[in-house]
């Protein structure tokens, strides 16, 4: 009555994994019938991943007489239920063999990867904050050298100006990543197009006369790399709004982020409005262009400047 009804599965085993026995619980759990159970041996009922392990097990057990060890039952639907055994040597009808008490733990995970989850996203909120006092110590002390170098209240009105849309959007932006369901996997496609949104928004320009193209695979960064690509692609964006389009009637500006085969990630904008010259480029020194540099050490990439028929800015950056 006891091997029947108690709630977890019973299993009684030869040492070569014949199941000789089972209780109720066990297959019922599993999925299967009695008859079909008793016809499978050990390593049937085992997920693969466990099966090389039973050897081991089996010989500890020969030895030490008893063991408790986790492994993952095989449902007959294919589905993987984590256990908790606790086996010891009986002698069975005259024959050594092997009792294992088996324990459904799948709740017990459920909350230890909670639990655990929860722990990372705290270290990654604490990383995060550091990393964003140093950045804003960066900005205000970049603000600081530039204005010292300008000559009139009109280029360090502009400054301001540039400043403030920075704010706007990178608090929009940082909102946005906050409510991503898991930090560590910010799905870019969502950053992306939020912060395009809200460069829309912020600059008022017609969208008929500048259009922001994108190309973003389904790809996902932890929250402090979500925020350098942000920075980045907010620089470049507006970097081509305020200087590429110059006494021209209109163009296109296009962002791609992709993953290419060798776990290496590709950013890049591109623009078809003035090109950049070599020399030019040598010179940048702009706010704009040192939080580009800063965010592109913080993914640990290379950025390219190259010029065709506009102006292209690639950023690489290798899988952490």
């Amino acid at each position: 009555m006891i091997f029947e009804n108690v709630n977890d599965g019973i299993v009684i085993h030869d040492t070569k994994g014949c199941i000789l026995d089972v209780n109720r619980i066990m297959y019922q759990r599993l999925g299967l019938t009695r008859d079909e159970i008793l016809k499978l041996k050990l390593q049937d009922l085992v997920a693969p991943e466990y099966v090389k392990l039973i050897q081991e097990r089996t010989s500890s057990l020969k030895k030490n007489g008893e063991a408790i060890f986790e492994s993952a039952d095989k449902r007959k639907d294919g589905t993987v239920m984590p256990v908790e055994v606790s086996a010891r040597t009986i002698t069975y009808k005259g024959k050594p063999a092997i009792v294992s008490v088996v324990r459904d733990i799948h709740e017990r995970k459920i909350a230890e990867e909670l639990i655990s989850s929860t722990l990372e996203e705290n270290q990654l909120l604490r990383t995060d904050v550091q990393y964003k006092l140093d950045w804003w110590h960066q900005v205000l002390s970049f603000i600081v050298d530039i204005v010292s170098d300008k000559k009139n209240q009109q280029e360090i009105a502009d400054l301001m100006n540039r400043m403030r849309e920075r704010l706007y959007i990178f608090k929009a932006v940082q909102e946005g990543i906050y409510n991503s369901v898991n930090l560590k996997k910010v799905s870019m496609r969502n950053v992306i197009r939020n912060l395009i949104k809200h460069q829309y928004s912020f600059t008022g320009m017609n969208t008929s006369i500048i259009c922001i193209k994108q190309k973003i695979d389904p790809l996902c960064l932890d929250i402090q790399r979500a925020f350098a690509c942000s920075v980045i692609i907010h620089e470049l964006v507006s970097n081509s709004l305020h200087h590429a389009f110059y006494g021209k009637s209109g163009g296109t500006i296009f962002i791609k982020m992709t993953k290419g085969e060798h776990q290496e990630y590709l950013l890049e904008c591109k623009d078809t409005g003035r090109e950049i010259k070599p020399e030019e480029l040598e010179k940048f020194s702009s706010l704009g262009i040192r939080l580009i540099n800063s965010a592109v050490g913080q993914l640990k990439g290379k950025a390219e400047w190259k010029t065709d028929e506009g102006t292209i800015c690639s950023i690489r950056f290798a899988e952490k």
